[in-house]
């Protein structure tokens, strides 16, 4: 059999024209197939990405608002101490009866607004805690003593001293528990705990 060199070019290129068909679109299928896989594995990629992202961008939010909340329950409970204080020691040149009468109702007057004042405070942290959590519930334990031993105090008479140590000790308290609870709230801040 004798194959002339146009013979053997046209089968040649015949040839090739059917492979080139038959394998073609076979490598493009192919091909078509890892770029979708590729596709895929790039959009999941991006989506954990902008869910992190998201996430990263809720526990910041949080975490502003939960510093601000650490720093006004911070004030509070330095102001509700001060308004306390400001009270007993306001009663207590109240039971020496210093001053005239003018001086006498403008300090009355005063540890009425030192009460006020502590009531709002205490309301304000009351309001910004959650009694079933135990730092919380500590805080707003200590602040009823605290509450407890100002109102029972006889009004026009001189603190003993061992009621002296038990202010010392329930403003102490209430200084403790509010550390104790800042310190926690401050660490799940770090944390980025939401």
């Amino acid at each position: 059999m004798d194959i002339s060199a146009d013979t053997f070019n046209k089968f040649s290129l015949g040839t090739v024209a059917i492979i080139s068909m038959v394998v073609g679109p076979l490598l493009q299928w192919r091909i078509a197939v890892r770029q979708a896989k590729l596709q895929e594995a790039i959009a999941a990629r991006q989506a954990a990405l902008q869910e992190s992202i998201a996430k990263r961008q809720v526990a910041d939010s949080i975490a502003t608002k939960r510093y601000t909340w650490i720093n006004e329950l911070r004030e509070d409970i330095a102001e509700l101490i001060s308004a306390y204080t400001t009270y007993l020691e306001l009663q207590h040149l109240q039971s020496r009866n210093i001053g005239d009468e003018a001086e006498q109702w403008n300090r009355f007057l005063s540890m009425k607004d030192a009460i006020k004042s502590s009531a709002i405070i205490a309301n304000r942290i009351d309001l910004r805690l959650v009694g079933s959590e135990p730092g919380h519930q500590r805080l707003l334990d200590a602040m009823v003593k605290l509450k407890k031993f100002v109102s029972n105090v006889p009004v026009h008479e001189d603190l003993r001293d061992a009621e002296v140590e038990e202010w010392d000790n329930l403003r102490l308290g209430v200084l403790d528990s509010g550390k104790r609870l800042l310190t926690e709230e401050w660490r799940r801040v770090k944390n980025g705990e939401v």
